[in-house]
């Protein structure tokens, strides 16, 4: 199979991810080849068996298509006074449709639009507002927020799902609703907020 536009051969995995047997011209939805060739990239970003073989030039490369870990310069608060003020503010969860594959109750535009990459609240049984607002209070109540804040609202608020796993809401520009999705494991706060809930009290 051939590249329309770089005239190039396609490796041999990539033909046999996307299910081609043969090596004519591309046809049919190019845009779903191209979600299947990222899906496999992916994964075998995430395959240590595999990444244990790969070149540092290969591995540099698949780098792009995993999540990076971002704010990694994020700090907890712990001011349980000031998460006492912020929660009369009246803050509300509104949820994004890239962290989403179920669509829930969450009422969003469009329903669902998973990301590949992106940590999706379906793995946390996160599946309605009623749920992801009350875990967005508690980690108010107990002071786990960003000391970094937007006109008066924490940038991020941390809770534990059910399945102790670290949570992540994010501020929505500076209107006091937010979005969240579970923490990647090698996120620099993930063991920190595991480490400090269990000795927090609302």
């Amino acid at each position: 199979m051939k590249d329309r536009k770089a005239g190039k051969r396609t490796p041999r995995f990539f033909r046999e991810t996307t299910g081609r047997k043969d090596d004519g011209p591309a046809c049919g939805n190019g845009r779903e080849l191209r979600k299947q060739r990222d899906a496999a990239i992916l994964h075998l970003s995430r395959c240590r068996e595999y990444n244990g073989l790969l070149s540092p030039l290969w591995r540099r490369f698949m780098s792009k298509y995993t999540r990076a870990v971002k704010g990694h310069k994020r700090k907890i608060s712990h001011d349980k006074e000031l998460g006492a003020q912020i929660l009369q503010k009246k803050p509300r969860y509104i949820g994004n449709p890239h962290h989403k594959r179920n669509p829930g109750n969450f009422g969003l535009r469009p329903p669902s639009a998973a990301v590949a990459g992106k940590n999706l609240c379906d793995d946390v049984a996160v599946f309605t507002r009623e749920i992801a607002q009350k875990l967005l209070e508690t980690g108010l109540r107990r002071g786990f927020f960003s000391t970094a804040v937007c006109n008066g609202w924490p940038r991020n608020v941390w809770a534990l799902s059910a399945q102790k796993i670290p949570l992540e809401a994010r501020l929505d520009q500076d209107s006091g609703t937010y979005h969240g999705f579970p923490l990647s494991e090698n996120d620099p706060l993930y063991a920190e907020i595991l480490k400090q809930w269990e000795n927090s009290d609302e």
